[in-house]
């Protein structure tokens, strides 16, 4: 059933059954038609922060870097070739030791090795 309004007068009696009647209104969901939207409230404060999401994609490489200052010059293996001479197959064991001393003097003048 519709709730029916009732047009209050000056004088009116203020009964159990009118407000009876005003409950059920109410009860029935009796609100009306909604009203026109009020203006923008005031930004709150920012919540909690969520949790972190998953790692993304490796990025692509980056640029290649300065190569940095050069080494001191005559170390490691730079330098003048050295003439080496090949090892007979049939060379004694004297020859072989004065060709692997000869390559470690080399190696040891250029600053590759240290000897004992």
């Amino acid at each position: 059933m519709a709730y029916v309004k009732n047009t209050w007068r000056d004088g009116d009696i203020i009964t159990a059954e009118k407000l009876n009647h005003l409950e059920d209104g109410v009860e029935e969901g009796g609100t009306g038609s909604q009203g026109p939207a009020g203006p923008k409230g005031d930004k709150g404060d920012p919540g909690p922060a969520g949790p972190a999401g998953p790692a993304g994609a490796q990025g692509p490489k980056g640029d290649k870097g300065d190569p940095g200052a050069a080494g001191p010059a005559g170390a490691g293996l730079t330098g003048i070739a050295a003439v080496l001479t090949s090892v007979a197959p049939d060379a004694q064991l004297t020859a072989a030791v004065t060709k692997i001393n000869e390559i470690v003097g080399i190696l040891n003048a250029r600053g590759v090795s240290k000897a004992k």
